[in-house]
């Protein structure tokens, strides 16, 4: 009987060893993307307010430029970065990469794509936007949609 205790605590340890030890998958969230879409496709709106269009919660959103190592960004934040995420951004300029953290852990991202509208800034938005602050104008100027933040 002691035998078969032993076992199954040592099974439980290895199985939650694994669990911390490799990175999960996370899945981009595509229902969000279609909502961004949406928002600046609609020329009525002249806002992308995130903290509006997501359900979810969070604290922080990040938008890694194309070409950065992403894990090096969510690094500089004190990101934990165990997670997989989907993502072309190292070597694909037609994307950013949007990830939103809670509590400085990964909660959902999105690849958006840049022929939606460019995101302009004046600070590295890879440094972090607050919830209350993620909010942008929404430029179209010469059928060039840039996302400005406010």
């Amino acid at each position: 009987m002691k035998k078969r205790l032993i076992i199954s605590i040592l099974i439980i340890l290895v199985i939650v060893l694994v669990y911390f030890k490799y990175p999960r998958n996370l899945a981009e969230d595509l229902q969000l993307k279609n909502e961004i879409e949406s928002v600046i496709h609609n020329q009525k709106n002249t806002e992308l307010d995130f903290a509006k269009i997501t359900n979810f919660k969070w604290d922080k959103m990040i938008i890694v430029t194309p070409y950065l190592n992403f894990k090096d960004q969510l690094r500089e934040n004190n990101i934990n970065g165990n997670v997989k995420l989907n993502s072309s951004i190292e070597w694909n300029d037609s994307i950013y990469l949007v990830v939103f953290t809670k509590n400085n852990k990964i909660v959902s991202y999105v690849n958006y794509e840049r022929k939606n509208g460019d995101f302009s800034f004046n600070r590295p938005l890879n440094l972090g936007i607050s919830q209350k602050n993620a909010k942008f104008k929404i430029d179209r100027e010469n059928e060039v949609i840039r996302l400005v933040l406010k």
